[in-house]
């Protein structure tokens, strides 16, 4: 059985981003019943060196959005990022399996870690999502 490139990235973006949703939503009603300003929580880092949780779920927003932009409709394509300044060259499922989806997986489950250490009742059920 053959897996394109549209079935190994936009079902699994697409789930992954509404657990997302709903990871945020708990943290979002966490913060109203323990009359905590949000801001405290979006501003959040792991530690000094990370991005804070806003941060966190933009680039695993950017990475959905890209990948899917940048793979449309090509599995082969030629692709160039610049992460962090540096220049990095892929072919589309290179690209797919090695760079986009574990960076998107790393940007969601620091969002999860951001949360779950400051508090909000989240488990690995509520990261991984119902089935």
């Amino acid at each position: 059985m053959t897996l394109s490139m549209y079935q190994a990235s936009v079902p699994v973006f697409q789930k992954m981003l509404g657990n997302l949703r709903a990871i945020l939503q708990k943290g979002d009603s966490c913060a109203q019943a323990k009359k905590i300003d949000p801001s405290i929580l979006l501003n959040t880092r792991l530690y000094l060196d990370m991005f804070a949780l806003t941060r966190q779920v933009q680039i695993a927003t950017d990475v959905a959005k890209g990948a899917c932009a940048r793979l449309t409709g090509q599995e082969e394509r030629d692709i160039t990022i610049l992460p962090g300044g540096k220049e990095m060259h892929f072919k589309g499922q290179p690209y797919l399996m090695h760079w986009a989806l574990p960076n998107f997986y790393f940007h969601v489950m620091a969002t999860y870690a951001i949360l779950r250490h400051n508090g909000v009742d989240v488990g690995k059920m509520d990261y991984l999502g119902s089935f």
